[in-house]
């Protein structure tokens, strides 16, 4: 290759003709070479489009292909939990109603129960109507016959303001300690059950009981009606109101499972420990915590709902 430089000598018309001629021959080769250059990519630019579309084109068939195979399958499943869906409806419609029942069923027994409980309460009761219960009579006091030292006490404590004679009997048909073992000598002991043949007899050593302090060994006793066991704990519950009463003079009376309390405004009865606690409580009394009962009382209290309707048809 050759550089003109300015001390290159001029060059002939020959040369410069010779040049002149390959440079024209050059630019021809160079523009046909780049011609063809042209063409041929755009051959294998036609034939890498044709190509990409055909591989791109088997290339979604297959993803629609998989895309559709789940589809069908997720709508498989959701058919299949559609329809649990309405059996576990039906079935639950179905437990709605058997509930329904049920619940008619229980609370009628629960009633009936009620009613037969209360009926055995009130027979259990008139059966303890010629009954009177003492408390506080010390352990091994009454020696070998509780009939005996009863009927010797009462007439001897009792005798003169009834207007009985010492000799006359009392007619106590039986007396005995509270079942249960005998109590530990720091412990309160067992009250004593007295049954008299007459009831006429048993109000009237009753009631004049009441209106006298009678002691047994310097023991304070306390003469009492003999009281089923239900009725006994709804009335033990009163004992921490009766404390307060007492020490505020107020006048009450315990007829049965109620209270009635005279309040310089007038009488107020009572049907549970409950009520007259939260009463007296308003009226400013201090009253301390009520024994804890050990089973409450049934009570019938459903609550009902109104059955939805189905979320699927079918």
């Amino acid at each position: 290759m050759y550089f003109f430089t300015k001390t290159t000598p001029p060059l002939c018309d020959r040369c410069r003709g010779w040049l002149f001629s390959l440079k024209k021959v050059v630019s021809e080769v160079v523009a046909e070479g780049m011609h063809d250059l042209k063409s041929e990519m755009k051959k294998e630019l036609s034939q890498v489009r044709i190509h990409f579309v055909e591989d791109m084109k088997v290339k979604l068939d297959k993803l629609a292909t998989k895309i559709n195979q789940q589809v069908s399958v997720a709508t498989g499943k959701i058919e299949e939990v559609v329809k649990r869906l309405r059996d576990m409806e039906r079935n639950m419609a179905g437990k709605d109603e058997w509930d329904i029942g049920v619940k008619d069923t229980l609370i009628q027994l629960l009633n009936s129960q009620k009613r037969l409980q209360e009926k055995v309460t009130d027979l259990e009761g008139r059966s303890r109507r010629n009954n009177i219960r003492i408390y506080g009579i010390p352990e091994n006091t009454e020696g070998s016959s509780m009939s005996r030292f009863l009927e010797s006490m009462i007439l001897l404590e009792l005798g003169e303001s009834m207007g009985l004679c010492g000799e006359k009997s009392l007619e106590i048909e039986r007396a005995h300690r509270a079942l249960g073992p005998q109590p530990p000598a720091s412990a309160a002991p067992r009250s004593t059950v007295v049954r008299f043949l007459q009831f006429n007899i048993k109000e009237k050593v009753l009631h004049t009981a009441w209106k006298k302090s009678i002691h047994v060994q310097e023991k304070r006793v306390f003469f009492d009606h003999d009281y089923a066991e239900n009725v006994q704990k709804k009335r033990k519950e009163y004992n921490p109101i009766k404390r307060v009463l007492k020490e505020k003079k107020i006048r009450f009376q315990t007829p049965l499972t109620r209270m009635r309390v005279h309040f310089d405004s007038g009488a107020v009865t009572y049907n549970s420990a409950e009520e007259a606690s939260e009463d007296l409580r308003r009226r400013g009394f201090t009253v301390g915590p009520l024994p804890t009962r050990k089973s409450k009382d049934i009570t019938v209290d459903f609550t009902w709902r109104e059955v939805q309707k189905p979320l699927f048809g079918g």
